[in-house]
């Protein structure tokens, strides 16, 4: 499942780039952590960037997000499929 794939995903790039695991951010299973390298869940953005909520935990999460898009550089999306 995408928990899975998102959890290997951190998994495998900690182990390429030797970052620790612990400085790559994760985004969905839960946690909204954006660091200098983010692995995402495409649902958990699209939850996030979509949601009608208007609760403070919601608003910072997409002010979190708003903010990290604009300060990505680099875009790697796997799994595509139509």
């Amino acid at each position: 499942d995408s928990v899975d794939l998102l959890q290997q995903s951190v998994k495998e790039i900690s182990k390429f780039s030797k970052i620790p695991v612990k400085d790559i951010g994760v985004v969905g299973d839960g946690k909204f952590d954006f660091k200098r390298v983010t692995v995402a869940t495409i649902q958990t953005l699209n939850s996030v960037e979509n949601s009608k909520k208007i609760d403070p935990l919601t608003l910072e999460k997409k002010k979190n997000l708003k903010n990290f898009k604009n300060s990505v550089k680099l875009l790697i999306v796997d799994e595509v499929h139509e």
